[in-house]
């Protein structure tokens, strides 16, 4: 069942249509990792302290978050989703290691939509080598939603192959109002790239790698 599954996949890629988020989370390996900055240091009475964004934590939190830390190197590829301190969910995302190739969502800490848009797919499912030199990496396609606390939709961007073509700014003045941007000559640094600077450092443990989540709940 599996292996028709994954031919499924790429027959569809190949005939240029794209899967949708479910499919690929049932195809590929949920894996989590925290947004969280830890400290371990041992006190003037040499005791061990332990904090996670500056807040002390038992040791027992502590090994729970190093244990997922640098996560997305086991990413290959995956769907990552990304925990705060409480277990809340930051964003999850589509990819490779540290590439975003697919579906991208933010949340609030309520669990509320954020940010709702995906990156350009990976066209050959079974080759995941080289995707910056191939065009594949962190590239924004379609549209992009931007939603609100109360989880109102606040402001759509579309993209075609990274560049940003229009924006929609929505519920100004009960209605809506449409510009669009040539932003040929303007940079655009990708979106997924602010999450990316935590998975610079692989791991230095030994301890083994347990990061695979079958079921991530909310």
């Amino acid at each position: 069942m599996k292996t028709l599954i994954v031919f499924c996949f790429s027959f569809f890629l190949l005939c240029t249509k794209s899967f949708g988020q479910e499919d690929i989370k049932a195809t590929y390996d949920t894996i989590k990792t925290y947004d969280v900055f830890l400290e371990a240091n041992k006190t003037v009475w040499g005791v061990m302290e332990y904090k996670a964004n500056g807040q002390l934590i038992s040791v027992e939190t502590y090994n729970k978050y190093k244990m997922h830390w640098n996560a997305a190197y086991a990413c290959k590829p995956c769907n990552l989703v990304t925990l705060d301190a409480k277990d809340k969910i930051l964003h999850e995302a589509f990819q490779y290691q540290n590439s975003l190739s697919g579906y991208y969502k933010e949340y609030y800490t309520d669990g509320t939509i954020k940010v709702d848009g995906q990156y350009k797919e990976n066209p050959e499912p079974e080759n995941w080598e080289k995707l910056g030199e191939r065009g594949l990496c962190d590239i924004r396609v379609g549209k992009w939603v931007y939603y609100n606390a109360e989880g109102k939709a606040q402001k759509s961007e579309q993209y075609e192959n990274g560049v940003l073509v229009k924006v929609d700014n929505l519920n100004i003045s009960n209605s809506t109002k449409t510009q669009t941007e040539n932003t040929e000559n303007t940079e655009k640094v990708p979106f997924g790239q602010k999450i990316k600077s935590k998975f610079q450092k692989k791991p230095t443990t030994e301890e083994g790698d347990p990061y695979l989540e079958k079921n991530i709940s909310n």
